[in-house]
């Protein structure tokens, strides 16, 4: 699987299109300059296909050519964490090390591979048809599939850049996130956090004041969302029934104002005209937030889900 890796890199336009069953990528920064003697990691991107069970990991790290032959190395790792338990797989608790390397001083010329913990010790993993790397500038990507990490689907993940002398000792370092871990699972975010938001109906308006028998009426609802603000993009039904008849209406809604029109019948004189209109909030999911586990240091991205609720109300008056 060693090889030396001259491809241009997979665009990330079509690599972020992948993920149409699952989440959008989702990138993991880490501070810039912040590694001393070893490649510069920036940043991680992660993005699976729920569907086919691709994951793509997209890393930016400078500098990981040598500056001299002098027999060194560097490498860039992500290391993951496939059960999520510390206590089983490498010592650091990583079931799987996906990384590059390079012994050369020729930007071009870096390898890729991937290896497993299994028996005590890191062993190769066999390449196969789904396992894809390519690198250019120091843009990296590798590309595998959920069957190449033992089926795995979440997972903890960070990464590493090492130099190592000509004697295998590391003289450069660095790790991002600088502490702790970032979670990913391929399915969406890793954790919610739900909200429910309920309109409010205020007092209705009548215009004109009563209804007449022959003449347009029209019934004025205030609508809002509390704190939210006005009530907006949601969902408006509206009844109207003239003693037990249905009435034909048309519902609005403008400025947080959602009203009621219809035509009285000539017949209705003296009969009850009864109006009921049902808002219900818009729904919605960000999957921008992060969630940080202070504890542990674990990040992950967290759905902040807005659930729409429903209110009802019901008017009646007198036609004249």
């Amino acid at each position: 699987m060693l090889f030396a890796t001259t491809v241009a890199a997979l665009a990330l336009s079509s690599l972020a299109g992948a993920a149409a069953s699952g989440p959008s990528t989702v990138t993991f920064p880490d501070p810039t300059g912040d590694a001393a003697g070893a490649a510069d990691i920036t940043n991680v991107a992660v993005n699976g296909d729920a569907g086919s069970g691709t994951i793509t990991f997209t890393f930016t790290a400078t500098g990981l050519a040598l500056p001299s032959a002098d027999g060194s190395e560097r490498s860039v790792d992500l290391w993951l964490n496939t059960d999520r338990n510390d206590a089983t797989g490498s010592p650091s608790g990583n079931e799987y090390d996906l990384f590059f390397w390079t012994d050369s001083t020729d930007p071009a010329q870096r390898n890729w591979d991937i290896e497993n913990y299994a028996n005590g010790a890191w062993q190769e993993v066999a390449e196969t048809a789904t396992m894809h790397a390519s690198g250019s500038g120091d843009q990296f990507t590798i590309q595998v599939n959920k069957s190449d990490l033992g089926g795995a689907t979440s997972f903890d993940v960070y990464a590493t850049s090492s130099t190592f002398d000509a004697n295998g000792n590391v003289v450069g370092h660095d790790i991002a996130p600088d502490q702790g871990r970032w979670v990913y699972d391929i399915t969406g975010p890793s954790q919610s956090l739900t909200t429910l938001v309920t309109p409010t109906i205020g007092k209705p308006m009548f215009g004109p004041a009563k209804p007449t028998a022959g003449k347009r009426f029209t019934v004025s609802f205030p609508v809002g969302l509390g704190k939210s603000g006005p009530f907006a993009g949601g969902k408006i039904v509206g009844t109207v029934s003239v003693g037990a008849k249905a009435v034909a209406h048309t519902t609005s809604l403008s400025g947080g104002v959602a009203k009621v029109s219809f035509l009285v019948p000539k017949t209705a004189t003296r009969k009850t005209v009864k109006v009921t209109i049902t808002v219900t909030a818009p729904s919605s999911e960000n999957d921008k937030g992060i969630w940080i586990n202070v504890a542990t240091g674990e990040t992950g991205v967290q759905a902040t889900i807005v659930q729409g609720g429903s209110a009802t109300k019901t008017v009646s008056s007198t036609v004249h």
